[in-house]
């Protein structure tokens, strides 16, 4: 399968068995279930677009980006900490940050 699923065989390897768990906040269920219905469907259509896990996949690079600035330093930390706090009064800032998370 493309996409993103670690495959050995005919086997797919979904949730902590794939590695699929976001670097940031550590959240596996909410990867699992959508790896789990594309897998379901590839194996009932192998022409099936794995969209659900493209979306996981984009999501887990988007939360390794996050944590990559958090680690830089306490000083980075902190800006960003402040400022992410600040931008959430924006209400367009909060719906990108729900899509970020989500």
């Amino acid at each position: 399968m493309t996409g993103g699923t670690l495959t050995i065989g005919n086997k797919f390897l979904i949730g902590d068995a794939g590695s699929f768990a976001s670097a940031l906040t550590g959240e596996r269920i909410y990867f699992a279930m959508p790896l789990g219905e594309d897998v379901a469907k590839t194996i009932i259509n192998k022409d099936h677009n794995p969209l659900l896990i493209k979306r996981v996949l984009e999501i887990k690079r988007k939360h390794g980006f996050v944590l990559n600035i958090l680690k830089t330093g306490k000083i980075t930390t902190n800006i960003f900490h402040s400022l992410f706090l600040n931008l959430l009064n924006f209400n367009f800032f909060k719906n990108t940050t729900i899509e970020l998370v989500c």
